[in-house]
């Protein structure tokens, strides 16, 4: 090579070398350009995405089927997408390829099966042996067949005990109770319960007597095996009950009072659109979804511009906020009929007498708790009814 020739040469080398280096870099781009855009279109049908199903993740199937028993891979999916309506996976690589499609079978809802009922009932029996005289019955054989259930209704609604005794039927097919014995055609076992006290009656020697001839007669008619309750247990019980009564037996009362006499017609309509129903003589307003009065309104025997609005505590439950429900009742209807709320001596209540109340009546409810008869509970609602 000559040596005056040197620079031209070394110029065309660096002209080869820059073209082999530019020819390489645009085909890397159009590598990367074209990666970039199949991303961003499997990302648009969900591959790539972290929160989208993956193929080859778990799959969360349904009840096993006989073709998932077998290996075959489940039509049921929770939380699945569904594929692409064209059937294929756009984005990929090379040629698209045709998926594979589950078939769909027609259904034949005249060949199916009827359905099984739901269980309707409850899993345990709803008796408490606490406050309740409770009568066992099993049958010496088989079960309680349509006609033994029908003699306990007729025996009980002959009785002087329809409206206080309890019965509880299980089902012998679904082994669920129930008060009711509609639609039910054996049962395995029933429970009689007789509430000991309440707020109006106590029991005595007499009735304790009689709920247990009741029981005797009622065994023998349905060739059952019963196991009763000592009748002294009982009447010791009983009394128990009423002393808890007595001790836990108060309501929370304050007077709503007007410048002027009430027009009983405003008051009824006020209280009705505050969720009181009319009594006669007063209104009640029961806790949700029971025919139980947790406050009352009553007129004045005595002014005609003042009514008793009351909280029967027991019948409430401290989780349900019952004095702030009480007062925005009250409120409620002294917005309706222009009043106001006072105390027993008619002093309007302040923010420091509701302080006070909601003292007290927290210490009221945890003395009713440590005594086992939490207020508001089912066992308070039973021995706290005036049945």
């Amino acid at each position: 090579m000559p040596v005056d020739n040197l620079p031209l040469w070394i110029g065309l080398a660096l002209v080869v070398c820059m073209g082999v280096g530019y020819a390489w870099r645009a085909k890397k781009n159009r590598t990367t350009d074209q990666n970039s855009k199949d991303f961003q279109e499997r990302l648009t049908i969900g591959v790539g995405d972290p929160l989208a199903d993956d193929s080859q993740g778990p799959s969360f199937v349904g009840p096993a089927t006989d073709d998932a028993l077998r290996g075959q891979p489940s039509t049921v999916r929770i939380g699945s997408r569904p594929e692409p309506a064209s059937g294929k996976m756009e984005g990929s690589s090379g040629s698209a390829e045709t998926q594979a499609q589950p078939v769909q079978e027609e259904l034949d809802f005249n060949a199916m099966n009827p359905a099984v009922p739901r269980n309707v009932g409850r899993l345990s029996a709803d008796v408490d042996s606490g406050i309740e005289a409770v009568v066992n019955f099993t049958p010496r054989s088989g079960t309680f067949d349509t006609e033994k259930i029908r003699a306990i209704e007729s025996m009980l609604a002959e009785s002087r005990f329809g409206d206080i005794v309890r019965v509880d039927y299980q089902n012998e097919k679904t082994g669920r109770w129930s008060h009711s014995s509609k639609g039910l055609s054996s049962c395995s076992q029933v429970y009689m319960a007789l509430l000991l006290a309440n707020r109006g009656r106590t029991l005595d020697a007499l009735t304790a007597s009689s709920f247990l001839t009741l029981a005797d007669r009622i065994a023998i008619e349905i060739g059952a095996d019963a196991s009763l309750p000592d009748s002294q247990m009982m009447l010791d019980a009983a009394q128990q009950i009423t002393d808890v009564i007595v001790h836990f037996d108060s309501a929370l009362t304050i007077k709503i009072a007007a410048a002027e006499d009430f027009d009983q017609s405003a008051v009824r309509a006020a209280a009705t659109a505050c969720g009181f129903t009319y009594k006669g003589d007063h209104y009640d307003r029961c806790s949700g979804g029971t025919d139980l009065p947790v406050m009352q309104l009553w007129p004045s025997e005595q002014l005609p511009n003042e009514m008793e609005f009351s909280l029967d505590i027991p019948m409430t439950s401290a989780a349900a906020n019952p004095l702030g429900d009480f007062f925005a009742a009250g409120n409620d209807l002294c917005c309706r009929l222009g009043a106001v709320m006072t105390d027993p001596v008619g002093q309007p209540i302040g923010p420091a007498v509701a302080t006070m109340i909601c003292r007290q009546l927290s210490e009221m409810y945890e003395q009713m708790a440590v005594s086992g008869v939490s207020a508001g509970s089912l066992r308070a609602r039973r021995i706290f009814s005036r049945i």
